[in-house]
């Protein structure tokens, strides 16, 4: 595809990450400014962007990228109290490093389990959660939820924007090819 009709293609990205921009604070989440106030939380919504692409650009694969992340922030929750745990005990430098080395074994065990089995899913989904803790501080349950809906809500609008950034790119690709064919 030549470069002029190629560039039709990311001029639809950017018009969509400007829709997002401008969507963005209309979506009530609800969550406290500590983790980037009530509306949408933008960098999240573009990791799930990246995610849809990166699993593949396929629809089936919506439900698992959400799943993964889910189970992201939930491994990171056990992360953060088990550190606190053995923060005591072993002290904070090794009781964070054995608090990941314990429950990095079944998370990457999880490659092998259907359904749950997409690793980059859970590592940025707990890498995602990670960051909008450090944002919050919360150390309690209410927090913790604050957070992980905020986070899955960014996640999916994000995979719905990678969604229909890949269904126009092919449909567009498709309808240049066949004219050009028909050339």
């Amino acid at each position: 595809m030549p470069f002029s009709k190629y560039i039709v293609i990311p001029v639809f990205f950017a018009v969509q990450a400007a829709v997002l921009l401008l969507i963005a604070p209309l979506i009530n989440l609800g969550s406290p400014e500590s983790i980037g106030g009530p509306s949408l939380i933008v960098w999240v919504t573009f990791h799930g962007w990246a995610m849809y692409f990166l699993a593949g650009a396929s629809p089936k694969m919506i439900g698992k990228v959400l799943i993964c992340f889910a189970g992201g922030a939930a491994v990171s929750v056990a992360i953060i109290q088990l550190t606190i745990a053995l923060v005591g005990v072993v002290g904070g430098y090794w009781g964070a490093a054995i608090a990941v080395f314990i429950i990095a074994v079944p998370l990457i065990s999880t490659e092998r389990v259907p359904y749950i089995d997409f690793l980059p899913g859970w590592f940025v989904g707990a890498g995602t959660f990670f960051a909008l803790h450090h944002m919050s501080g919360t150390h309690d349950a209410q927090g913790y939820m604050a957070i992980a809906f905020a986070e899955l809500v960014g996640t999916a609008v994000g995979l719905g924007f990678g969604y229909v950034s890949a269904t126009f790119k092919a449909a567009y690709s498709k309808r240049v090819a066949a004219q050009t064919a028909d050339s």
